[in-house]
């Protein structure tokens, strides 16, 4: 992998959503999941020491040691979509579409960046992109928003009304193959 960033700008010429195809079939979304290896420390780990203080506080009758695993419960309950194989980024003729925010169309994208930076031994990627009008007005499809989806981890921040960041780092995917193919679905559909 090479490190820097890496700039694709899309033109918003036409509003037509033709799906592209590959031998005549429809091609199937991209989709990116959650490395679920990472669920291990901050589910299984928190939702054991909540059972056990549940299970000490209930033989111990103390309702403190029982409130007391809230916390664990609230950290499991923040790194769940960890566990869950909903896809997390998925790019589709349509748009690209990020859990917990919504679609946004390739119409009303004007740039999308790739940034990798080393961290310690790690490299961290991040998807930055631009849209023609603020997040708000260019969402089309939220699926999958509650209050208690709210609530958890999520993959993206908004750094302003028009920028979106969406962190790669815990997600299963090879950023050049991701951006291949939001280049593929963008001037191909």
């Amino acid at each position: 992998m090479r490190l820097g960033a890496m700039r694709v700008f899309f033109e918003g010429t036409g509003t037509s959503r033709v799906s592209s195809t590959v031998s005549g079939a429809l091609r199937p979304p991209f989709r990116v999941y959650f490395d679920y290896r990472l669920a291990g420390l901050w589910i299984h780990l928190p939702g054991m020491v909540a059972f056990f203080l549940i299970i000490t506080g209930f033989f111990a009758g103390d309702a403190g040691v029982m409130l007391s695993s809230l916390l664990p419960m609230g950290i499991a309950f923040y790194h769940q979509p960890l566990v869950r194989e909903m896809p997390q980024i998925e790019v589709s003729a349509e748009g690209l579409f990020v859990d917990g925010l919504g679609l946004i169309c390739w119409d009303d994208i004007i740039a999308v960046e790739l940034e990798e930076m080393p961290i310690g031994s790690r490299l961290h990627a991040e998807l930055h992109i631009e849209t023609a009008d603020t997040i708000e007005a260019v969402l089309e499809d939220q699926r999958g928003l509650t209050f208690a989806r709210s609530l958890q981890l999520m993959i993206w921040r908004l750094d302003d009304m028009n920028e979106l960041t969406v962190k790669l780092d815990r997600l299963r995917v090879h950023t050049d193959d991701l951006m291949a193919e939001i280049r593929h679905r963008r001037f191909h559909r």
